[in-house]
């Protein structure tokens, strides 16, 4: 998955819980928490669908599929500890160890990653 899939798939799951079934999460949704065009967000969406993560149907909520939510929680748990080893190691603000765990994650091995986390 590229940087912005994750970020997307992983902003879905976080609108997801705040919302708590009250209200479906809409791409805008996405467009306005990513702060990127509406278009963009589509095509977002539309590989996270390909990939199955998502259900999206024209001017429909955005739904994780129940493989979705798991890989979701995954990328989720990894980019907290990538992020806490980036920040300890290098300190780097939270904003940057985020972004450097999120392109760590779209760019590395899952054995690197590894390596990683338990140095």
């Amino acid at each position: 998955m590229t940087c912005s899939q994750i970020r997307c798939l992983m902003t879905v799951l976080s609108i997801d819980r705040e919302q708590k079934n009250q209200r479906p999460v809409m791409s805008k949704d996405i467009a306005d928490r990513l702060s990127i065009s509406r278009p963009s967000a589509h095509r977002l969406l539309e590989s996270l669908s390909k990939a199955h993560y998502i259900i999206k149907e024209a001017y429909g909520p955005v739904i994780l599929t129940e493989e979705g939510r798991h890989e979701a929680l995954r990328m989720e748990e990894r980019c907290r500890n990538l992020t806490q080893s980036l920040l300890q190691r290098y300190r780097l603000t939270p904003d940057e160890g985020e972004t450097a765990a999120m392109l760590l994650m779209s760019r590395m091995t899952e054995e690197s990653l590894q390596a990683i986390e338990s140095a």
